[in-house]
Formats: C-alpha cells, sequence, structure tokens
C-alpha cells in the first residue's frame, strides 16, 4: 500500500531521536503509523445513501457548496451537524497519486468524502479507487477544537494544540481534548 510507505519513509526521514523524546510519539508519521488503518471501499445501502444524501442538502443550506481544498472544515462541520458521521483524519491517496494529509468521514465504516470528486464530480460516497487511512476523532474533541479557536483545521498539527495527541498514548474512543487543555 503506498499510503503506509509514505507514511513509514517519512518517519525514517523525520525521526530524530533528540527530537521531542518526552513524547510517546516522535513525531505526526509514528502517530499514523501506530494508530490509523486503512479503510476499504464499501457499497452504501439504500439507508445510508438516503441518510448521506439528507446530510449534503442540510450542509448545503448551513454552509453552501463543500468546497475542494477544505476537507477539514468541509468533514467537521458535517460531524458536528449529524453524529452518525465519524470525523477522520490521516494521508489519502489524491488523484495525481500522491499521498496528502486529508480529513473524511465515516459512515458505518464506510467513506465519505465531501471534499474529493470523481470524473463525473460525484463525492467520494462509500466506493472509491483511493487510499484512505487515517484515524477516528470524537465530536467532543472536533467541537472543542473549533469552539477553542474559532475554527477547522487539522488534529494531526501540533502548532494549534501544542502537540497533545503526540505526548501520550492515543486511545480510540476517549476524548484527547479537554476544556482546560491549553491551546495556542
Amino acid at each position: 500500500m503506498i499510503v503506509k510507505k509514505y507514511l513509514d519513509n517519512c518517519f525514517k526521514a523525520f525521526d530524530h531521536p533528540s527530537a521531542k523524546n518526552d513524547w510517546y510519539y516522535s513525531n505526526v508519521y509514528d502517530f499514523l503509523l501506530k494508530e490509523g488503518s486503512y479503510f476499504d471501499s464499501k457499497t452504501l445501502n439504500k439507508d445510508e445513501l438516503y441518510q448521506v444524501e439528507e446530510m449534503i442538502y442540510k450542509f448545503i443550506k448551513a454552509h453552501g457548496k463543500p468546497q475542494k481544498k477544505q476537507c477539514y472544515y468541509n468533514s467537521q462541520m458535517v460531524a458536528l451537524m449529524n453524529d452518525s458521521f465519524q470525523y477522520i483524519e490521516g494521508v489519502c491517496l489524491s488523484d495525481v497519486g500522491l499521498p496528502i494529509q486529508h480529513g473524511f468521514l465515516l459512515l458505518n465504516n464506510k467513506v465519505i468524502d465531501l471534499t474529493w470528486t470523481n470524473d463525473k464530480e460525484e463525492y467520494v460516497i462509500g466506493e472509491h479507487n483511493r487510499e484512505y487511512y487515517g484515524i477516528p476523532f470524537l465530536t467532543s474533541d472536533v467541537r472543542r477544537a473549533c469552539l477553542k479557536t474559532g475554527m477547522s483545521q487539522s488534529h494531526l498539527e501540533p502548532y494549534w494544540n501544542n502537540g497533545i495527541l503526540f505526548k501520550n498514548k492515543f486511545v480510540k474512543n476517549k476524548p484527547y481534548l479537554s476544556f482546560k487543555t491549553p491551546l495556542n
């Protein structure tokens, strides 16, 4: 798999023994390799398709059409609007075959991506031919980050959250942010 090989190469290139030696993860690549997973292409059933169509309608009504290059905003706003959709952040293979950091959604463990489209300008809904690799974040963490910073942004970038994700072992389905967490 291309994304995992990319992450491994980046981890090796940016892993320095002296850097942040008090952190559990040495960098974002170490974190993704240890905690992330792939999300395969899966077909949505009729009820799930209806749920996605309804969500897209509500998103457009509230925020306008999902914008390209705004994956964190698009995905985080959906997760905040409807807790059936889980926010995922990681690395995905782009149209041109380059791995890039990306935010997307899951509905019943099926990929929903309102930022990237296929050749017909359709959103990625369940079935896809890309590599999606990432880590699920709780909606409560997305909400806290948006409220504290006033914007949506990557949870994997340590500059705004003081690297809190990398300092301790990440526990899935447990909040990593609290309202007492100092953020830049």
